[in-house]
């Protein structure tokens, strides 16, 4: 098996636990990404849930207009004034 194919396998395995642990997330439609870090290498992930019953759809198409927000910058309430 490939390590992207191992990468996505343990992807959904932490989703599953992840949504038995926040049912209420179950239904929603979610659309994020996630970064798997190892040995100097980057993985990027797009992850999209559909709602309850749907399996996840998990590739490396990530695309353009991805932003990051700092913990610290929610925290203090600066997500106004934020530009990325």
């Amino acid at each position: 098996m490939p390590a992207s194919e191992d990468a996505k396998t343990l992807i959904e395995i932490a989703i599953k636990r992840f949504l038995e642990e926040v049912p209420a997330l179950a239904p929603l439609k979610l659309v994020f990404a996630v970064e798997l870090k190892g040995r100097g290498d980057v993985q990027l992930y797009r992850v999209e849930l559909k709602g309850a019953g749907v399996a996840p759809a998990i590739t490396k198409e990530i695309g353009e207009g991805t932003s990051e927000i700092q913990k610290t910058i929610i925290a203090r309430g600066l997500l106004a004034r934020y530009r990325g």
